[in-house]
């Protein structure tokens, strides 16, 4: 699976560019944050007749980032996959639910959604 499509590195026009996933790494946080339940009340004279309440709320986030390496074309990639142009990482939002995609599809859409690799189709 790649994306082929035309790329510009240093001023030439590359029109069949190859460009692989290497890798993608997925890691799981757990974020918190303060949600207000009542607010807080006052006596008249401006001392805190009752506290204000607040609840926890936690979410998990799924970061996934990964590489590429870009070929001149997929010839180029058969020929020694280890002479690629350039390689560059990205970052995405990851889904681990039963029904998702596994992570290296998940990557090779979010790069499609990307102006770099706009118009690219799957090869």
């Amino acid at each position: 699976m790649a994306l082929q499509g035309s790329y510009t590195f240093k001023g030439i026009v590359l029109s069949e560019a190859y460009v692989m996933i290497s890798y993608v790494q997925t890691n799981k946080s757990i974020n918190s944050s303060q949600n207000l339940v009542s607010a807080a009340t006052y006596n008249s004279d401006g001392t805190i007749d009752q506290e204000a309440v607040y609840e926890t709320i936690y979410s998990s986030i799924i970061n996934c980032n990964g590489e590429v390496k870009i070929y001149k074309d997929a010839a180029a990639k058969t020929a020694n996959p280890h002479d690629y142009i350039i390689s560059k990482g990205f970052n995405f939002v990851g889904d681990v639910s039963a029904d998702a995609d596994n992570a290296v599809i998940q990557a090779y859409t979010h790069l499609k959604t990307l102006d770099e690799y706009d118009g690219y189709t799957d090869v």
